[in-house]
C-alpha cells in the first residue's frame, strides 16, 4: 500500500510536467 502512494505521487508529477511540457510549447505559438 505505501509503495503504491509513492508510485502514484510520481506518476501524478511526471504527468504533470509530460503535460506543462506539451502544453507549454502549444500556448506559446
Amino acid at each position: 500500500m505505501r509503495k503504491n502512494s509513492f508510485t502514484t505521487v510520481c506518476n501524478d508529477q511526471r504527468k504533470r510536467e509530460y503535460r506543462e511540457q506539451v502544453v507549454s510549447p502549444r500556448s506559446r505559438r
